[in-house]
C-alpha cells in the first residue's frame, strides 16, 4: 500500500498566503478606489502582449504539423533557444557564455522542489526573509526543516535578513548552512542585488 509523506500534511495548510489574503481583502474593503498589485501570489491583472500572444499562437500551429513539430524538448532545452539565449540575453550584453552554460527549466517552483530530492535531510538550509514560502515548505516536505515553532518559523531554517536596511543583501550568522537558497528578484519584495 503507498503511504503519504507526513512531511506534507505540515505545508497543506498555508497559513501565511491565507494570513496576507485576509489582510489584503480587508484593507481593499476599507479602500476601494486603490489599485493593488499582489506581488505575493503571482496576481497576473494584466492581459499577455500581442507579441507573446503571436509567439504562442506561431508554436501551437507549428506543433500541429508533421513538418514542424518539435515533439519533446532535449533535457537541457531545444538547441535553437539555448542559441538565442547566448545571444541575445548574454553576448548582446558582453557576457561570454555558452550553451552548455544554460538550463532551461519549467518554472522555478519545480526545480526548487526537485533541487530537494538529492539533498540530504540533514543539511542546514538558508532562505532570505523574505523569501517565497516555496523555498521553505519544499524543505519541510524533504524533512530539513525541523520543527515548526511559535513564532511561525522552522527550527532548522536560517533566515537570512533581506530587508532596506540593508539593502536587500543578507547578513550571515555564525551559524553556518549548507544550502543558501538566493530569490532575485525576490519575491514578495522584487528586489534585485546589483
Amino acid at each position: 500500500m503507498a503511504l503519504i509523506n507526513s512531511q506534507v500534511l505540515k505545508v497543506a495548510r498555508n497559513e501565511v498566503q491565507e494570513e496576507m489574503d485576509k489582510r489584503v481583502n480587508v484593507y481593499k474593503t476599507l479602500h476601494p478606489a486603490v489599485s493593488l498589485v499582489r506581488l505575493d501570489s503571482s496576481d497576473a491583472i494584466l492581459p499577455l502582449t500581442a507579441g507573446v500572444v503571436g509567439a504562442m499562437l506561431e508554436s501551437v500551429q507549428e506543433m500541429g504539423k508533421d513538418a514542424t513539430t518539435k515533439g519533446i524538448a532535449p533535457i537541457k532545452g531545444y538547441p535553437f533557444l539555448l542559441d538565442a539565449i547566448v545571444k541575445n540575453d548574454f553576448k548582446a550584453r558582453g557576457i561570454k557564455i555558452t550553451v552548455d552554460d544554460i538550463f532551461v527549466n519549467a518554472g522555478v517552483k519545480q526545480d526548487i522542489s526537485g533541487i530537494g530530492d538529492i539533498l540530504c535531510k540533514d543539511n542546514r538550509i538558508a532562505v532570505l526573509d523574505p523569501i517565497s514560502q516555496t523555498y521553505v515548505e519544499s524543505n519541510v516536505i524533504g524533512y530539513r526543516a525541523g520543527i515548526l515553532e511559535k513564532n511561525h518559523r522552522w527550527s532548522n531554517v536560517l533566515y537570512l535578513s533581506a530587508t532596506p536596511e540593508n539593502n536587500y543583501i543578507p547578513t550571515f550568522s555564525d551559524e553556518r548552512p549548507d544550502i543558501v537558497f538566493l530569490s532575485y528578484p525576490n519575491n514578495p519584495t522584487g528586489m534585485a542585488i546589483r
